[in-house]
Parts: C-alpha cells; sequence; structure tokens
C-alpha cells in the first residue's frame, strides 16, 4: 500500500513530527493489519485527528523539535563513543591480563 500526504494546511515538518509522536505510532500500532507486513488502510489514515495549529505555530514547533532533538541526538553520540572507548579499555584489559602484561594475583 502506498498514501502520499499533501500537506495543503500543514507544514511537511509538523506532520513529520506529528507522525513521529507516541499518540500517532500507538494508533498506527492499532489500526494496522497484516502479518509480516503490515498496512494502514485508507480508513485510518483519514479518520486519523491532526491538530493544525496556525503556520507560524507549526514552524516554531518544527524548529523547537528540530533542535531539541538534535540536542540529545549529539549526546546520544557522546554517549555511544564513551561505550565505544569502554569496550576498547575491557578488550585491551582482558588482552593484557590473559597474555600477562600485567600482574593480576594481588588485584582481587
Amino acid at each position: 500500500h502506498l498514501t502520499l500526504i499533501r500537506p495543503y494546511a500543514c507544514l511537511g515538518e509538523f506532520i513529520f513530527r506529528f507522525i513521529q509522536s507516541d499518540r500517532t505510532r500507538r494508533y498506527f500500532e492499532v489500526n494496522s493489519n497484516g502479518i509480516t507486513r503490515y498496512g494502514l488502510g485508507k480508513p485510518s489514515i483519514e479518520n486519523l485527528l491532526l491538530p493544525i495549529p496556525p503556520d507560524s505555530e507549526q514552524q516554531q514547533i518544527a524548529a523547537f523539535l528540530d533542535h531539541k532533538t538534535g540536542q540529545i541526538d549529539e549526546l546520544i553520540a557522546a554517549e555511544q563513543r564513551k561505550i565505544e572507548l569502554l569496550k576498547e579499555y575491557r578488550q585491551s584489559l582482558i588482552s593484557e591480563a590473559v597474555t600477562g602484561k600485567i600482574d593480576v594475583r594481588n588485584e582481587v
């Protein structure tokens, strides 16, 4: 199934964020059908309630969410880098301990 949403009254960025919301995702989950490939019927999409604030407010909401989610993504990336460094350190520590490069006899 393929549906084209033509945003006459809404900005694409606003619709994008609306679709990402928990409420909309739950709506899609409840109204989807299928076993291995899920789909939404046209009535489910037509019955989806979409708030339509004024264009200026839609722009503010989209810009705010772009900024905040960008900050969160940067924090996630920094934490993932830390995790990778810790994994490397862990592997190095194991290698050094089992090859005798470090003496661990009195460490425990």
